[in-house]
């Protein structure tokens, strides 16, 4: 690199709006430009949302500060001089290539309900005892997970609501994915504190235990106020 050079990136922000950025590598100052200059550059342009790192192998990193729903990616990254140096970064790399599949992997298909809500269904086994995790928004807005499947109705009418029996709870596929005696929804996430919970609720009478039952077993182990977790009439449980 040379005195004057200017490296330039691209990419989306977390809720998805078009970030580009430039930075001028200054070499004639008292004190030249290092590697975080670039990376402090990278996280101003992305309003400080994420952090700008360098890995062992010298790739360049940019990681969202925040869980939850995020739109985050860099789409390019190049410089430009008078100098013929070639390429220096080489391409970005969106795939995770250094992940490591569990020994007990299981195939899991992700879907948008049609409302932005996240849906996680087990291929092989459904919904029924599925691990469910809330995450957070910075945003403040309401945080929303799904109780089962893709799209819940009731015996008894359209609608589910806290005093709704897991009994009465069918999903799409029909009986043989419906709530049994015995099904365990586990959930984690972070406290208003940031501490991590981890619990479960177990379903032992399907005929008589409902909802409201998940619902204040959630406030317990977040720590939170009654009524702060509520279920809406498409199944989605409200955590506020």
């Amino acid at each position: 690199f040379a005195d004057g050079e200017t490296i330039s990136f691209s990419g989306t922000s977390r809720s998805g709006g078009a970030i580009s950025g430039s930075y001028k590598i200054d070499m004639a100052s008292e004190t030249p430009d290092t590697m975080q200059d670039l990376l402090s550059a990278i996280e101003d342009a992305f309003s400080s949302e994420v952090n700008a790192t360098v890995d062992t192998s010298g790739r360049i990193v940019v990681t969202d500060k925040y869980t939850g729903a995020s739109q985050l990616s860099i789409t390019s990254i190049s410089h430009t001089g008078t100098d013929p140096q070639g390429e220096f970064f080489g391409t970005v790399l969106t795939t995770n290539t250094d992940g490591q599949e569990g020994r007990y992997a299981m195939a899991i298909t992700a879907t948008d309900d049609g409302s932005n809500h996240l849906v996680l269904r087990s291929d092989d086994y459904g919904s029924t005892s599925f691990t469910i995790s809330q995450v957070s928004d910075p945003s403040g807005t309401n945080k929303e997970v799904v109780i089962g499947s893709e799209a819940n109705t009731t015996i008894a009418g359209p609608e589910i609501v806290a005093g709704t029996a897991w009994g009465d709870i069918d999903t799409t596929d029909g009986a043989a994915n419906d709530i049994t005696n015995g099904a365990v929804i586990s959930y984690t996430g972070t406290d208003h504190s940031g501490n991590s919970v981890s619990d479960s609720y177990t379903i032992n009478n399907k005929a008589v235990d409902t909802v409201q039952g998940l619902l204040t077993d959630i406030e317990g182990a977040f720590g939170l106020s009654a009524g702060s977790v509520t279920v809406d009439a498409n199944g989605k449980i409200n955590i506020t």
